[in-house]
């Protein structure tokens, strides 16, 4: 009988959560339809304005007034936020426009370093290193910190060589390539910034990369920024100096990240920043010294990347996103309804 009145009550508990109002942050990176999009970041200009006539029937508002609202106890119901990471200059050039022309607000998280020194984000070093190019060397070893790592690569081609809409995301991993591409996006990750540019700069050498960062695939430069934070639709928020994650800094350093970001955001576009998105953002991506470092340095919301809706009460500083891929409108209906639904 206990067990069963036990049931009764979850069961009660999740019909409420169910029906209680949620408002539903969306997480963007890109505005763009590149050759290759190993880690699914991109949405192309013409899904993403079908996602803005879908979010029409909604009710577009900023990231502070979501937070706001859940803080308040204000009216969720219907309320979705936009946000992009990273700082992509399609972000500026495509993005812009479009939610412009929609009347749909925006918040465009930067990580400032990257718009200062040019370099594409690492991620997309490491793709352009490894899958675009015609020709590697056949092996391929190179000092990881303190470990020496060594891969045969054979004579795999190209991104011509049948591969060109492989991502992170598919089971198979179809060359020695893609393999060794797996391994150092892992291993490079948790490294600090210093050691990270290192690896990249090893691995350039051996492959004989001229170190030509893509103009399609590069940041905002600060000067962009500037103009961009003009708009009456886009907002920018931090993103850590070089998209660091967080968890895996001593506390200083954390602060350091944090704190510096800020400043030198608001240096480039001259207005106050008051959001913060932790890069990567899942559970592992950060933790509570990260949180009280965000706290500290002043701003009054941070994102998160867990797929939940916001509901009332929820953490300013641990706001929860839905991650959105290249969907078409009829799937990014659908998808977006079951968000505010579950």
């Amino acid at each position: 009988m206990t067990r069963l009145l036990g049931r009764i009550r979850e069961r009660a508990f999740a019909w409420r959560r169910r029906r209680q109002p949620r408002g539903v942050i969306l997480l963007y990176h890109r505005v763009a339809a590149p050759e290759l999009d190993p880690q699914l970041l991109c949405v192309s200009p013409e899904h993403f304005e079908e996602h803005l006539e879908v979010l029409e029937g909604y009710r577009p508002i900023t990231l502070s007034e979501m937070a706001r609202a859940a803080g308040n106890g204000g009216d969720l119901r219907r309320r979705a936020s936009l946000t992009f990471d990273d700082g992509y200059v399609d972000n500026g050039t495509t993005a812009r426009p479009l939610l412009e022309a929609h009347g749909i607000p925006a918040t465009v998280f930067v990580a400032t370093g990257y718009s200062v020194s040019g370099r594409e984000f690492w991620w997309d070093e490491l793709e352009r290193l490894l899958l675009l190019p015609d020709r590697l060397p056949a092996e391929l070893t190179v000092e990881v910190g303190d470990e020496r790592r060594s891969w045969i690569l054979g004579s795999s081609g190209g991104p011509g060589a049948g591969h060109a809409d492989w991502s992170v995301a598919s089971p198979r991993t179809p060359s020695p390539r893609h393999a060794v591409y797996r391994d150092l996006h892992r291993l490079l990750k948790p490294l600090d910034a210093e050691t990270r540019r290192a690896v990249l700069d090893r691995v350039a050498l051996k492959v004989e990369d001229p170190g030509v960062p893509r103009l399609t695939h590069r940041p905002m430069t600060p000067g962009e920024l500037a103009d961009l934070a003009t708009s009456a639709h886009v907002s920018l928020g931090a993103h850590t100096v070089t998209h660091a994650q967080l968890s895996a800094l001593p506390a200083d350093e954390q602060a350091r990240e944090i704190e510096s970001s800020r400043r030198q955001l608001e240096a480039m576009c001259g207005r106050p920043i008051d959001t913060f998105s932790y890069p990567y953002g899942a559970r592992s991506d950060f933790d509570e010294t990260s949180v009280e470092s965000v706290r500290h340095a002043g701003f009054g919301c941070a994102c998160a990347n867990s797929p939940r809706g916001v509901e009332r009460g929820a953490d300013p500083f641990r706001l929860p996103r839905f991650l959105v891929r290249d969907w078409d409108r009829d799937e990014f209906a659908g998808r977006l309804a079951s968000m505010f639904e579950g």
